[in-house]
């Protein structure tokens, strides 16, 4: 979209390239282009503010040492420059896939030579509508189109890691972990993909799905 003013066409009457039935039929509305107006603008300024939040900790156990970790991101402003409305569109938080909330969480058991790490990576819910322009995905378009407004958002989820590290050998470290243990994929909003052509996998973590990788490491002393 651009501020009105930017694009200038000639009047339709003058373009010959339709005539006034074919106008009506494939719904001709706008002339040839004459000209675009416009001016250096930096488009992509974006304007956020949030709070990142860490903790961790420890404490000891009869099976080991446990460590304890929280990396937590609170996102309460997220709005996109807009050259049409010559400022800020609409605050996304909670829109678009801006979830509010992501959070990971971390537990560690040291035991010897071993250790096991569960990890839970967490995002709150979404709604699927995106700036201020967008008329397909609030309440009222999604029911207009038949969806109900559950299925124009997107539901919050939990997918879980496993780590496991022995560094009982010389010099030698050896990993494994599973990525998405569960190997459920993230849930996704039914108006979105059905509108999309119903195209899965959406995205590549659901085309990993469940992922286990193995880890060598050797350090030089």
């Amino acid at each position: 979209m651009q501020p009105p003013g930017t694009i200038d066409r000639l009047p339709l009457g003058n373009d010959t390239s339709f005539t006034a039935a074919e106008r009506q039929r494939y719904g001709v509305t706008a002339g040839f282009l004459r000209s675009v107006v416009g001016r250096f603008d930096n488009v992509a300024r974006t304007h956020t503010q949030g709070v990142d939040i860490a903790g961790k900790g420890s404490f000891a156990s009869p099976v080991g040492n446990v460590l304890l970790g929280m990396d937590a991101v609170y996102l309460s402003m997220l709005r996109y420059w807009s050259a049409t409305r010559g400022g800020w569109g609409d605050n996304l938080v909670g829109r678009a896939g801006n979830a509010r909330w992501r959070l990971v969480n971390s537990v560690t058991l040291e035991s010897g030579a071993w250790a096991h790490t569960l990890r839970a990576l967490t995002t709150t819910r979404t709604s699927q509508r995106g700036d201020y322009f967008d008329t397909t995905y609030t309440d009222a378009g999604c029911q207009a189109a038949g969806y109900s407004i559950a299925d124009c958002r997107t539901a919050g989820y939990t997918r879980w890691n496993y780590g496991l590290r022995y560094t009982g050998l010389k010099q030698l470290t050896l990993g494994v972990s599973i990525d998405n243990v569960s190997g459920a994929p993230a849930p996704k909003g039914a108006a979105s993909w059905l509108n999309g052509g119903g195209i899965f996998p959406p995205s590549s973590d659901d085309a990993r799905g469940r992922m286990l990788r193995l880890t060598v490491e050797w350090r030089v002393q």
